[in-house]
């Protein structure tokens, strides 16, 4: 869809809510929040209660995607193996807090890389809540790995499939939560 903002305000407008829901869905991959962000011209056909239901879709779908990367209780025990480095963290024993706010031990620690790519993701779904974009990912991962062969390699062994098979089914389920209300 190349125009979603526009296709968006006229299935609003006409009260289709599914094909709105499909559109706003589309708008997730634009910048609709940023300050110097103008916004396409179809804006000015988008009714204000539409688009503010939009603009609040929008919101909670970045807060969803936040929510997934900064939890991270949900990456498992599989991918902490995988993503361990006992050479850049040699201590397992990192403490977590899982959904319920309880402090759970982890066996083998994220390696700070690791932890700081969730972290820019976080940032990314501030303003752009669509699914990951896999090689910019891969890049930022890159520039955080320290000098260890282990790292890298685990950054172009495994991160690729985390970022494209893991990764995006759990954000869009969560994003799949989102309701977009049309009614006031």
């Amino acid at each position: 869809m190349s125009k979603p903002v526009g296709v968006f305000a006229v299935e609003a407008r006409h009260g289709w809510n599914d094909l709105a829901l499909e559109a706003a869905k589309e708008c997730l991959k634009l910048p609709l929040r940023e300050s110097d962000y103008d916004g396409p011209e179809e804006l000015k056909y988008v009714p204000a209660i539409p688009y503010q239901r939009l603009a609040q879709y929008h919101y909670r779908c970045g807060e969803a995607g936040r929510g997934v990367c900064k939890s991270r209780h949900w990456i498992g025990e599989e991918w902490e193996r995988k993503m361990y480095c006992s050479t850049c963290a040699p201590t397992p024993g990192l403490y977590w807090k899982n959904p319920a706010g309880i402090h759970v031990r982890v066996t083998h620690p994220i390696p700070p890389w690791f932890k700081g790519l969730l972290e820019s993701m976080e940032e990314k779904f501030a303003v752009i809540p669509a699914p990951v974009d896999e090689p910019l990912l891969l890049m930022r991962a890159m520039d955080g790995v320290p000098n260890c062969p282990s790292c890298r390699g685990k950054v172009q062994g495994f991160l690729p499939e985390f970022l494209s098979a893991t990764l995006p089914p759990k954000i869009t389920s969560e994003i799949a939560k989102i309701e977009l209300k049309f009614e006031l």
